[in-house]
């Protein structure tokens, strides 16, 4: 590869053209891996003393209340599922005689 067919006619490439030719003209570096050699196997467990310690548990959770006689969350979600529950049993109890009436209508066509 030539300068003139990497780089047409700017200035910036041709300021830079002693550069671009040094680079072209050394060889590339074969690749060296050096990862392998600092490998080596893991024997800790052979040891004879232990290099390993036994972490310490620490307790993050709270220790209930016993001076709370009830929880009112549980009373609470009672009455609003109550409630909840009498409303649907309500309007399924209303629609029947719409959707009989649909079945009907629909069956005499």
């Amino acid at each position: 590869m030539s300068w003139e067919a990497a780089h047409a006619d700017t200035s910036f490439a041709q300021s830079n053209r002693e550069s671009f030719q040094a680079v072209i003209a050394t060889p590339p570096k074969p690749k060296v891996l050096t990862a392998f050699d600092t490998i080596q196997p893991c024997d800790v467990s052979l040891y004879p003393a232990a290099t390993y310690y036994i972490p310490k548990t620490q307790i993050v959770r709270n220790e209930p209340n016993p001076e709370t006689p009830m929880n009112y969350d549980i009373l609470a979600n009672g009455i609003v599922l109550t409630f909840t529950m009498l409303l649907t049993i309500k309007y399924a109890l209303g629609c029947v005689p719409a959707w009989t009436a649909l079945y009907n209508d629909l069956k005499n066509v």
